[in-house]
């Protein structure tokens, strides 16, 4: 047997796949999977089906010169005809129309078929021990395929080091030691074993650090530098090994008294393999804390089941023991001061004219799953009323609102609006940076800005949405079920007196926090002194309110608005990367009014603030106002 194929003899067949050497990650190729009968044969309308994991090129069959196209072959003692055709998107479905298989046959699948003209498949971005192209046989032609008991496997291994992710405090205190995260990863952002010397320095940030550093062995490690308080700009920390040509800039730290609080940064929507992700929760929340460096996380899995999902005889719903499971594995990641982790799920409405999917969090470490294909909370009104009767807190968040939408609100639970993810930004119609891929459930949906319009108080965040379980990712797109999506992986950051499960939920129940697309981009809003998320109060329609912004970008900043109602109030085009501004409105007001601020870079990253709305406790006056 040829090195390069691994074989399992079965009385139903052999599977094998030739190369079987480890790829890299995101690395073109062509694989020859082959089946071949073994005693049973295969009789006429039987044949085969062959998985493609998530991750891989999805297989196309009609387009020779796309990436991932797939062809067949079969080599027979008799005279057979058969079809081929993409049965659930991911299975190479090969059935015999007419004649039979006998022992020895083969079902060749050449998958990257470079020889159709094709530029090959690509590996998955995400490395992955032994990944299983799961192989199904019916020999009987009456529809009934089983698994083979081992299917053909390719390891997918991380690339060279190509750059350091390196991680600071958005918020650090001048004299004393400030932590720095070190990762070497490959084009991917995976982490790879590294050996060499890196440098450590304040970056464009002259005399930022007064301490440095080197270490001759990597993998990740923390570096404790000290950060002066006369620094001139924002501290960027840069890391370099020169030798190798290899280097990493820290996302933006400024003095932490001016803002008074710790801002954390984190990724709340994203799925694993337990609905319709890629790696296990375990994985996932593991990327988060180790790689990505985030501050606190929630793994948000369909309460129904995907149909990509590759489980067998998969239920329509999460079952109770995935949830229990579910459960567990977020409480095990929960370690206050270090890493806070939310328990969640996203709830994932597509009944008909009822559409929507909702996130939902919850505060406490036990919480019921209360699925939308169960008849009892198959709206989202019936969630809500759910919710009540549970007595516990909790946050339902829309998700791709402007996509597809109903639009039931409650107050006290939707508190918050995902105005981001790998979807595009729901902030308004026919935004520059609005949806690139609408799906089959279109039904025209809400916006931000018509959430604002119709009354409802909710603050902002984003997330990823992101299928290839690497939550906080940057630089990078979900490549696997979704196609090539336009948009980065977003974030959620938030100002919180510290890093507990409660202190995070509470941030994001008042709406201390904004969202990126992201960059860890830093932006402080306040009205007369107040948060964002707040709800103040002003005596009179005539009563000026005095409006702050502090920002600061990952890079030069093209643009900073004000939006009052909803409409565009003020705009700043801010020279550099640092922004501040105090403004006065004395327009007047009449009743309820809202403020939220936009950022935008030249690179294209954006952030928006959770809103701040004022009220008028003065009901004797008889002024029209600017609402």
């Amino acid at each position: 047997m040829n090195a390069n194929t691994k074989a399992v003899h079965l009385s139903t067949g052999t599977a094998t796949v030739t190369p079987s050497h480890p790829v890299d990650v995101d690395t073109p190729g062509s694989w020859d999977f082959v089946y071949s009968a073994g005693v049973e044969g295969v009789q006429a309308r039987g044949g085969i089906r062959l998985y493609v994991p998530p991750g891989w090129s999805v297989p196309k069959l009609d387009d020779p010169g796309a990436v991932g196209y797939t062809s067949v072959s079969v080599d027979s003692q008799n005279a057979v005809s058969y079809r081929v055709y993409l049965y659930s998107g991911r299975w190479i479905a090969v059935e015999l129309e007419v004649g039979s298989l006998a022992e020895g046959d083969r079902i060749i699948v050449h998958y990257g078929d470079p020889l159709k003209g094709s530029s090959g498949a690509l590996s998955p971005r995400v490395p992955t021990d032994a990944s299983e192209f799961t192989l199904l046989v019916d020999t009987t032609g009456y529809f009934n395929y089983t698994k083979l008991p081992e299917s053909p496997t390719i390891d997918v291994r991380p690339g060279p080091p190509y750059r350091f992710h390196v991680y600071v405090p958005s918020l650090y205190t001048p004299g004393q030691k400030t932590a720095v995260f070190v990762q070497a990863v490959d084009r991917r952002s995976n982490p790879v074993a590294y050996q060499g010397t890196i440098e450590v320095d304040g970056g464009d940030s002259a005399g930022a650090i007064k301490t440095a550093c080197e270490t001759t062995e990597l993998r990740s490690t923390m570096v404790d530098v000290e950060l002066a308080g006369e620094c001139p700009s924002p501290v960027s920390i840069r890391v370099s090994d020169k030798e190798r040509y290899i280097e990493g800039l820290s996302n933006p730290s400024i003095p932490a008294e001016r803002t008074g609080s710790h801002l954390y940064w984190g990724e709340i929507h994203g799925h694993s393999s337990e609905s319709d992700g890629c790696k296990s929760p375990e994985f996932y929340y593991q990327y988060a804390r180790d790689v990505s460096h985030l501050d606190f996380c929630a793994l948000t899995d369909h309460d129904s089941v995907g149909s990509n999902s590759n489980v067998e005889e998969h239920s329509k719903m999460m079952t109770d023991e995935t949830w229990e499971r579910i459960k567990r594995i977020t409480n095990e990641f929960n370690s206050p001061g270090q890493f806070a982790t939310l328990l969640a799920f996203e709830y994932t409405q597509t009944e008909v004219e009822v559409v929507g999917h909702r996130n939902v969090y919850f505060r406490g470490s036990d919480a019921p799953l209360l699925r939308c294909w169960d008849s009892r909370y198959n709206t989202p009104t019936k969630l809500f009323c759910a919710l009540e009767d549970y007595g516990q807190p909790a946050i339902v968040i829309p998700h791709h609102s402007l996509n597809f939408m109903s639009p039931e609100h409650h107050p006290h639970f939707q508190r918050l609006f995902e105005i981001y993810s790998v979807w595009g930004t729901s902030e308004t119609r026919g935004d520059d940076c609005a949806f690139s891929h609408p799906t089959k459930y279109h039904r025209g949906g809400v916006s931000f800005r018509e959430m604002l319009a119709r009354g409802y108080r909710v603050g902002v965040v984003a997330g990823g949405d992101n299928h290839d379980s690497v939550p906080g990712i940057r630089q990078a797109t979900d490549l696997w079920r979704k196609g090539r999506m336009a948009q980065h992986p977003g974030l959620v950051a938030l100002y919180a007196p510290d890093l507990t499960r409660e202190s995070i939920f509470d941030a994001l129940w008042n709406r201390r926090c904004y969202g990126t697309t992201g960059e860890r981009i830093i932006l402080d809003f306040r009205i007369d002194a107040q948060p964002m998320g707040s709800e103040i109060t002003v005596t009179g329609a005539r009563e000026a309110r005095t409006i702050e912004i502090t920002c600061v970008g990952t890079t030069e900043i093209l643009a900073v608005d004000v939006f009052r109602n909803g409409e565009h109030y003020r705009s700043f085009k801010p020279a550099g990367s640092s922004f501040a501004e105090t403004i006065t409105d004395e327009d007047p007001i009449l009743g309820d009014c809202s403020y939220y601020v936009r950022l935008v870079q030249e690179d294209g990253h954006r952030a928006w603030s959770s809103p701040i709305w004022v009220d008028i406790n003065d009901n004797s006056h008889n002024e029209r106002g600017t609402r």
